[in-house]
């Protein structure tokens, strides 16, 4: 009976450690993703790196606001910087809630300065009190998005207790409901609702034309759209405890629905069609077991990347393949969702891969042979689109893809 109780409390003292090690190391990735996103932000804030000091350095807060600021800029200024405001207080948070956001939001502000200020040294570049400004509200509003979810808050707490109910435990799980989150986020970008009558004509416009002149209806795109549903849809069965399906139906609907009153945004025939066949499917199919889900979820969204990569797009010059990071994503609103895009969709391949593989000897092959496969792979695509019309291939997709998915595979393993 002794060595009975004496395996369990070792038992329950190496879980209790390695929940706490864990813990330990959260900040630290924390703090390592704050410094990596800081480097992206400086480095599209300097590009195109061309140098030429001028005579005077002058204030960047001594500058008159600017009489217009276009729309597109001031929401990529402030979105820009809600990431980096969220991650430097999350890992601060150890020294305290108002020391840590105070820190957050003052590097949030310092680095805008040294980014406006250095901007005078670049003849291509304006610098603009408003961009500070609008960067320092970005921040800001990222430290607000991270006292709300920290544990140590009330809403973060309340926030926790419908985590527990409605996801499933541990890191894969977490991991498939980033990737929806994600997901989301990347679709019903820039966030502007605009209920009026012209933006809800605009949103459905596409649904009516197509009704009126079926021919318009475009396969591929519907296969497209099909498939990424039903990838995302598979992935929030992973995450979420049952019954799901519920839940899955009304987040794709409305997501849909969303579409039509979002300024920018339309809601298609295809992608509605896509999102009724999706949620017919979940609900007909049980796909039982997470593998058999992450299988069906990494084929899914592996053919909406390949459709998407080879389907024509506006116009019909062909362009040549662009080699430099990030260089036509600076500061476009369209640049922006499109990183969405691609973080999201590497995450999930990710994700399914990781819940494929398991704990077993072959995770650390897939690991890196995963991730080789998916850089070839996405930069034969941008490679390819050289010969596709109305596309512009760029080396950035490929590259941050491969990024993502060497983030999602350092995430340690939680205890389910």
């Amino acid at each position: 009976m002794r060595r009975t109780d004496t395996g369990e409390r070792k038992r329950v003292a190496q879980t209790v450690e390695r929940k706490s090690a864990q813990r330990r190391r959260l900040p630290s990735i924390l703090f390592w993703l704050s410094l990596l996103y800081l480097l992206l932000i400086a480095y599209a804030s300097l590009f195109p790196l061309d140098w030429h000091p001028p005579a005077v350095w002058r204030d960047p807060l001594s500058y008159p606001w600017p009489r217009y600021d276009a729309r597109s800029d001031i929401l990529v200024n402030i979105l820009a910087y809600v990431p980096l405001g969220f991650l430097f207080a999350l890992a601060w948070r150890r020294i305290g809630r108002l020391p840590s956001a105070l820190l957050a939001l003052a590097a949030g502000f310092g680095l805008s300065f040294c980014m406006e200020l250095l901007q005078e040294a670049l003849p291509g570049r304006v610098t603009s009190i408003a961009d500070i400004t609008h960067n320092t509200l970005g921040a800001l509003a990222g430290v607000l998005l991270a006292q709300f979810v920290a544990r140590d808050t009330l809403s973060g707490t309340w926030l926790r207790r419908l985590y527990v109910r409605w996801i499933e435990p541990g890191t894969l799980p977490m991991l498939a409901l980033l990737a929806t989150v994600l997901w989301m986020a990347a679709e019903l970008f820039p966030y502007v609702p605009s209920p009026d009558m012209s933006t809800l004509k605009h949103g459905l416009h596409p649904v009516l034309e197509t009704a009126l002149q079926p021919e318009r209806f475009g396969a591929w795109k519907f296969l497209g759209d099909a498939c990424e549903l039903f990838g995302v849809g598979l992935l929030a069965r992973i995450a979420l405890r049952p019954p799901s399906l519920p839940l899955i139906a009304v987040l794709m609907v409305g997501v849909a629905l969303l579409k039509v009153v979002i300024v920018d945004q339309v809601l298609s025939a295809e992608y509605l069609l896509a999102t009724l066949l999706t949620v017919f499917l979940l609900a007909s199919f049980g796909w039982q077991t997470a593998r058999q889900r992450a299988v069906l979820a990494g084929l899914a969204v592996a053919g909406m990347l390949v459709i998407d990569k080879l389907r024509h797009g506006h116009g019909t010059r062909f362009h040549s393949f662009n080699w430099v990071p990030f260089a036509r994503q600076i500061g476009t609103l369209p640049g922006f969702n499109g990183l969405l895009v691609t973080v999201w969709t590497a995450l999930a391949l990710a994700t399914a891969t990781r819940v494929l593989a398991g704990t077993g000897r072959w995770s650390r092959t897939l690991d890196w042979a995963g991730g080789v496969c998916l850089f070839l792979g996405w930069f034969a695509l941008e490679w390819h689109q050289q010969w596709v019309p109305g596309r512009i291939p760029d080396i950035t997709d490929a590259l941050v893809g491969w990024v993502v998915w060497i983030l999602a595979w350092r995430v340690p393993l939680r205890p389910e």
